[in-house]
């Protein structure tokens, strides 16, 4: 999987132990349907679901459609951590859990697990927490919640993404290579 290098530096850290990946929405090309589909935990010889099937259970796995099926993720698998998909991996990792959710749905917490930094200020007897997430940090943009820092940075990285859309949520932890 592709990642920034503040991704993978907060990850090697501990800091990151979560990621969100857009859904591929059930589109037309070639000839074919191409979509995102999921397994259940629990049940892997079970039918394969569209996400809005999936939202807020345990998922075993993501399959893509298309002219073939292609495993995108399997619960237990390790998976390699790049900076392009040309390059080398830099790091690995071990998926914990797959869920789906719709993005404007994270919680504070989950936006902590993603890599949002907390910082405090303010005069001694009232601190005020701020956010800011990784890829903002050098812009200095900080916000009042975990959560809206990290909305602010999945609109950088995806600028034509609704905040209605679903999303996958990996769990990870990072394995020594």
């Amino acid at each position: 999987m592709i990642f920034a290098p503040e991704s993978i530096a907060s990850s090697n850290a501990g800091q990151k132990t979560k990621t969100r990946e857009p859904v591929r929405k059930r589109v037309y090309v070639g000839g074919l349907w191409h979509a995102d589909l999921c397994r259940k935990l629990g049940d892997p010889d079970g039918p394969l679901y569209p996400p809005g099937a999936c939202l807020n259970e345990k998922i075993l796995e993501v399959v893509h459609r298309g002219r073939t099926e292609r495993l995108k993720w399997r619960v237990g698998r390790t998976y390699a951590m790049q900076l392009r998909r040309t390059k080398k991996a830099v790091a690995r990792f071990l998926l914990k859990s797959i869920r789906c959710e719709c993005i404007r749905d994270i919680s504070d917490e989950d936006a902590l697990a993603e890599g949002v930094r907390r910082r405090r200020e303010g005069p001694d007897q009232v601190e005020i927490d701020r956010f800011c997430a990784l890829v903002l940090m050098s812009n200095n943009m900080w916000h009042p919640t975990a959560r809206r820092a990290f909305l602010a940075s999945w609109k950088r990285w995806y600028p034509r993404s609704e905040l209605t859309e679903l999303v996958w949520v990996l769990e990870y932890e990072m394995v020594k290579s």
